[in-house]
């Protein structure tokens, strides 16, 4: 263990622990089962958002394009990278 680490536990040791307690539920298999999918989504990201350019709807309202577009093209993104991970032959691409 490094010095810096060592002493950080040393010192905000029960205060880790409890935040640590916090993602033991239902949000900690949530935020896992997000963090599995994050290769996929920076692999799938650049398709998605091409595939938005051609949509006439974002391409003419700037604001539905910088507001919404993002949060949208982050769940096709995860979705794509679960249904990947789900094919026998391609979960080998995105582990």
């Amino acid at each position: 263990m490094s010095l810096p680490a060592y002493v950080r536990r040393r010192v905000y040791g029960s205060e880790i622990y409890q935040m640590g307690a916090a993602f033991q539920g239902y949000s900690g298999k949530f935020i896992r089962a997000l963090s599995s999918l994050s290769l996929g989504i920076y692999v799938t990201h650049m398709l998605v958002l091409y595939a938005f350019d051609k949509v006439t709807v974002f391409a003419e309202h700037p604001v539905y394009y910088s507001v919404f577009m993002p949060f949208i093209a982050y769940i096709i993104c995860a979705v794509l990278s679960f249904v990947i991970k789900k094919i026998p032959i391609l979960k080998h691409i995105m582990p």
